[in-house]
């Protein structure tokens, strides 16, 4: 009988927030072949960059990041209803996860797009990461006062 041995653990990272505080992250390889797909990103989850982020999910030769600072979907014409107490709020509100569950190819983060590049080809958020792209779609929604 061969001896099991533990399998070896994942390199970690440190990144200091803006609180003061760090957080360790587990570095991972990418799961399939990405070098070979698009690197698509979509910024915004409203109803532009939901219905985006519908269809580019079927292809498979497409990388798809959506990136939106809100992690639902507001469903912003029945918002008189939850205002009249007929509706509650999360009757109108739906997770962008749970709506792009089925899409293999969809990675959804929580985050604010502050800046591009548009010559090295990246997004920069808000806590100080980037995110790379072939194609960059910016599906950002209109705001109510």
């Amino acid at each position: 009988m061969g001896r099991l041995t533990a399998a070896p653990r994942a390199p970690t990272t440190r990144r200091l927030r803006s609180d003061g505080r760090s957080r360790e992250w587990q570095v991972r390889p990418r799961i399939g072949c990405v070098s070979n797909r698009h690197r698509v990103v979509i910024v915004g989850g409203g109803f532009a960059g939901l219905y985006a982020a519908r269809e580019l999910g079927k292809a498979d030769d497409v990388a798809l990041t959506v990136v939106d600072r809100r992690n639902f979907h507001l469903f912003q014409p029945l918002l008189y209803q939850v205002a009249t107490g007929a509706l509650s709020p999360g009757e109108i509100a739906q997770p962008l996860r749970s709506i792009l569950r089925k899409n293999r190819n969809t990675t959804v983060l929580l985050g604010e797009a502050v800046g591009l590049d548009p010559e090295r080809r990246v997004v920069n958020l808000s806590d100080g990461g980037s995110i790379e792209y072939d194609t960059l779609s910016v599906e950002t929604c209109a705001h109510h006062a």
